[in-house]
């Protein structure tokens, strides 16, 4: 595969450091050395680099972006690139943006510590000018490579169905581990409450252990359920959070053994729109990788993987769901 679009990901690069670099040198004249950088909590400047050096840290953004963006570069395809082009552009804008924002503060002030005060409006106008110029270049990169798919995945085995027969399956996979965590934190968070009460952060570490409480409980276990519309999968004990992939999506399945490691760690890692890849990681052990039309994968770790992959293929292959005679499968633990 040719490696040249991602010169597209290098040029918004430069345009984003020039966007840095030039403003800064074209009105260096108007600008006090040092100039203020930083605004404290009650919005007045509070720190300062060099001019030079103030352009440091826009520039670490943008180099980082182009670094993750071309991260397995060589293997992506419609929506990966498109992602990878969001990424460099988001970073390159709020590098831009927050430059802008820094000389603005500053022009014709004789010190740093005179530049103007900061207001969320401008620091809004920052993230939402980014955002933006971010969801523009994937508009703009999935148009341009819609037609650039992967080459059709082979299917595993198949489980044969014929036409009559309804098919259904259901399976889960838990993580004792985490849910021995997540038990642990309303333990926690009563000694914090019993030991802070009069800290002014008690609020900010009570919401954060409800946080972490409910993404631990809701990747502790989960559900997945095939049946002739598709893929479902119900997170935690109670489901209340469920996700849907409809079988005219899915390409083929494969079961796998999944180490999260090489997934990024356990619970919901990567982007399907982004990255074109994602991962449901509860535990080590087998899953099932879903190939999805438009170059998209998506792997689930469940128990008695082979089963629900052997079925999806078959649904795939019949092309159209039918009614008749239940075909039942059930693992589940």
């Amino acid at each position: 595969m040719s490696g040249a679009w991602r010169w597209w990901l290098v040029a918004v690069a430069v345009v984003g450091l020039l966007g840095v670099v030039l403003p800064m040198q074209l009105l260096s004249s108007r600008l006090p050395d040092p100039i203020a950088v930083h605004w404290g909590p009650d919005l007045q400047p509070d720190g300062s680099r060099s001019q030079s050096s103030a352009m440091t840290p826009p520039a670490v953004i943008i180099a980082a972006a182009l670094l993750l963006s071309l991260i397995g570069a060589s293997r992506a395809y419609a929506a990966g690139r498109a992602g990878r082009l969001a990424i460099v552009t988001f970073g390159s804008g709020l590098a831009a943006a927050t430059n802008a924002t820094i000389i603005v503060r500053n022009l014709d002030q004789a010190i740093w510590s005179n530049a103007d005060r900061q207001t969320p409006a401008m620091l809004a106008l920052q993230l939402s000018v980014a955002l933006a110029a971010a969801a523009l270049a994937y508009a703009v990169g999935s148009r341009a490579w819609r037609d650039v798919q992967p080459a059709a995945a082979p299917q595993g085995p198949t489980l044969a169905l014929t036409a009559g027969e309804r098919a259904y399956w259901s399976g889960s996979a838990s993580n004792r581990w985490l849910l021995a965590v997540a038990a642990y934190l309303p333990l926690q968070a009563l000694a914090v409450l019993a030991m802070f009460s009069h800290q002014r952060m008690l609020p900010v570490w009570l919401g954060l252990h409800i946080v972490v409480f409910v993404v631990l409980e809701l990747f502790s276990r989960i559900r997945v359920t095939i049946d002739g519309r598709g893929v479902t999968v119900r997170y935690g004990h109670l489901g209340l959070w469920t996700q849907r992939v409809p079988l005219e999506r899915i390409a083929g399945a494969q079961a796998i053994e999944l180490d999260p490691i090489a997934h990024g760690g356990w619970g919901y890692r990567g982007s399907r729109r982004l990255f074109g890849k994602a991962s449901i990681v509860v535990r080590s052990g087998p899953a099932v990788r879903l190939d999805l039309r438009g170059g998209q994968r998506l792997f689930i770790t469940v128990d008695d993987a082979a089963t629900a992959a052997r079925l999806l293929n078959g649904l795939i292959g019949r092309q159209s769901p039918s009614t008749g005679t239940p075909l039942v499968t059930t693992s589940a633990r």
